[in-house]
């Protein structure tokens, strides 16, 4: 094949682009099962980096193997209906630097010696040859990283590329130059070429770079992959794609001033990145994962979660289908404990959210929502679950005569803490007595005890700013974990004034350290905060001494 492939999508059929995959095997065999495998007239295009990194242990781990052994077997059997793209992690060099996580190691876990060693030659060969770029249906260019730096760089250029080859680690020829950015570069939304903050010799090519090069090759859009989804515009964080370069965006030095000719109104730009590693790197209630669809002259996006990927690995006897398989309950089992898992995770994690919808919606003021009403407010928080296939589970949302009771569904999801300080029940009292006793410790003047808690001045404790107080003194929690311990000191408006956050910690510290009653020491409660400092301080300095405090 050469160093510039060029595809056409099947006349009857559909081409398919991956991104990333990076060993998340979950996210293959999801895509397979919802598009179809490999065929004469579904052809797939994966963009690189299936090498290192991985998923999570319960979704298999590191399984970059078992997506190459997919891949290069469909490669044999019908070579036409796949194509592969090197990417940076490509490279039999980048693979140590990876540790437990590269691919080498990945290798080494699974194989002898002597057989690892003949793989990794034999893997090192194979991506010194990958193709490094696509055409398709000549009008979009695809490929790993970016555009080379060289502005006069073009398509017969990339195709005159000799491989195999190695994928300079300093690159100091033009050539060396075009085949570092094409794996290893990244768009930007300034003009002209920067320093990418990857670091190396690696950069980033803007709006106009993009422009032009489409405008003088005759094509309209370029994809990539490379680069995880919403690290520089937070509009995508968490999807599985990402618009750069907006179509509006004109190149004025350009010599023709009108730009290039759109795909059709589903571009939103003049680069697209593609990633198709859902929960990448294992991060749960992560990144969706997408990929792209040629079909008739045109091409759509579609997106899953990771949970859905899961779901699909976690059934492998389901036929491969371009659509999703209808709910099957004898199915259910087989991926109940790690799906039911993925979703109380998401449900729990935007639990308050889902509150504030049920209470607005509430008119009745009486813990009931109308099915349909429930439903509208699931959806707007969480689209991704499939909502309606959980009403017929009781034991996940509870229905009487038409209504669902928001307060019951809600409290069934909840996180409950083993730990010997987290009995749930007080898990919300011993932390506040714990900031408290922090402050205690500190034994600063009033002012600058206010200050520790709230930063900006305003008078009012913020979340952010209860969350900070708790981590300076040693009490780190997830942003939903604080936000709920909040909530049992905020008021209707969701804020607290710092006086009164100072009272409720002050009560907090009491109920758990109970005050005498009896008229003989009626005097404590007047010194219990200069007590309890003196005896923190002597326990802190008895720590691991042995002596009882």
């Amino acid at each position: 094949e050469p160093s510039l492939l060029h595809l056409a999508t099947p006349a009857q059929g559909r081409l398919a682009v991956l991104g990333d995959t990076h060993g998340h095997l979950k996210d293959l065999v999801h895509i397979w099962r919802q598009e179809g495998f490999p065929s004469r007239d579904l052809v797939y295009l994966f963009n690189g980096d299936i090498c290192d990194r991985g998923d999570s242990a319960k979704r298999g781990g590191q399984q970059a193997l078992h997506i190459w052994a997919c891949v290069l077997s469909f490669k044999i059997a019908e070579p036409e209906s796949v194509y592969i793209n090197r990417g940076n992690h490509e490279d039999r060099d980048y693979w140590p630097l990876y540790g437990p996580q590269g691919f080498a190691a990945e290798i080494e876990s699974k194989y002898s010696r002597e057989e690892a060693d003949e793989l990794l030659d034999a893997f090192g060969d194979l991506c010194d040859a990958l193709p490094l770029a696509a055409v398709i249906d000549d009008c979009c260019l695809v490929l790993h990283g970016g555009l080379p730096r060289c502005s006069t760089s073009n398509l017969q250029e990339i195709s005159a590329l000799p491989r195999p080859v190695v994928i300079p680690e300093s690159p100091g020829t033009r050539q060396e130059e075009i085949i570092y950015d094409i794996t290893w570069a990244d768009p930007h939304a300034e003009p002209g070429f920067h320093q990418s903050d990857r670091g190396g010799e690696a950069v980033c090519f803007g709006p106009d770079i993009t422009q032009r090069f489409l405008q003088s090759a005759g094509l309209r859009l370029l994809v990539r992959s490379h680069e995880l989804p919403g690290r520089s515009q937070a509009e995508f964080k968490g999807r599985g794609y990402e618009w750069w370069h907006p179509i509006l965006c004109a190149d004025k030095d350009s010599v023709d001033s009108q730009p290039p000719p759109t795909l059709g109104a589903s571009q939103k730009g003049w680069c697209l990145t593609v990633f198709s590693a859902s929960d990448y790197c294992g991060c749960l209630d992560g990144n969706q994962a997408s990929r792209m669809i040629f079909q008739g002259g045109n091409f759509h996006l579609m997106e899953h979660y990771g949970w859905q990927a899961e779901r699909s690995l976690l059934a492998p006897h389901a036929e491969a289908s371009p659509e999703p398989p209808p709910p099957d309950p004898a199915e259910l089992s087989l991926f109940e404990g790690a799906l039911e898992r993925s979703l109380m995770e998401a449900i729990v994690e935007h639990k308050h959210d889902l509150l504030a919808e049920f209470v607005a919606m509430d008119k009745q003021k009486d813990w009931f929502l109308l099915v349909d009403v429930w439903l509208n407010c699931c959806r707007r928080v969480l689209p991704q679950i499939p909502w309606e296939d959980l009403l017929d589970e009781p034991r996940f949302v509870p229905i009487n005569s038409g209504h669902v009771n928001y307060m019951l569904f809600l409290t069934r999801y909840q996180v409950r803490f083993r730990h010997k300080q987290g009995l749930h029940a007080s898990f919300h009292r011993r932390l506040a007595s714990q900031l408290f006793e922090g402050l205690l410790l500190a034994d600063r003047p009033l002012r600058e005890t206010l200050a520790l808690l709230d930063l900006n001045g305003d008078g009012v404790v913020s979340v952010d700013e209860f969350a900070g107080a708790l981590a300076r003194f040693g009490k780190v929690l997830l942003p939903s974990q604080a936000k709920a311990l909040y909530r049992t000191t905020a008021d209707q408006g969701g804020t607290v004034r710092v006086e009164t956050f100072l009272a409720t910690l002050s009560l907090h510290f009491a109920l758990t350290h109970p005050t005498p009653t009896t008229p003989e020491t009626a005097f404590v409660p007047k010194l219990l905060d200069a007590i309890c400092r003196d005896i923190l301080r002597l326990g802190r300095e008895e720590e691991g001494t042995g002596v009882a405090v």
